[in-house]
């Protein structure tokens, strides 16, 4: 997939710089920008879940790129909470549609498209 989408970035570049085929240009930059990853964010899980439980739930909405689950820093157990990256936003949103207040391990989750993390202030 990565591969794919740097041949698109190649290709656009090139047809950029061409300036020759705009309809074309146009059109593969649709499709790599429809096609960009997108990170959901999953709250609630249970502290038992794996990544590879989590990748096999999500792939009934689609490809799933990555799964990260959190690690408490003091007692090296999950936080609850995870971040599942999809292909794109397409299979985001039928994950979201999908999973959303759905039930986990006995417990309901909530799933949304993650937010960047905001800035604190650093710790003392």
């Amino acid at each position: 997939m990565l591969y794919c989408l740097w041949i698109v970035r190649a290709k656009v570049r090139q047809l950029v710089e061409d300036s020759v085929h705009a309809q074309t240009t146009s059109l593969l930059i649709q499709c790599y920008i429809t096609r960009m990853p997108t990170k959901l964010f999953v709250g609630g899980i249970p502290y038992r879940t794996s990544d590879e439980e989590l990748r096999q739930t999500f792939s009934q909405a689609g490809e799933v790129l990555s799964v990260f689950i959190p690690m408490d820093r003091m007692t090296q157990r999950p936080r609850g909470f995870a971040f599942v990256e999809m292909t794109d936003e397409a299979t985001a949103e039928k994950a979201i549609s999908m999973f959303d207040g759905s039930d986990m391990g006995g417990r309901r989750i909530a799933v949304s498209i993650a937010r960047p993390m905001e800035e604190r202030p650093p710790r003392q």
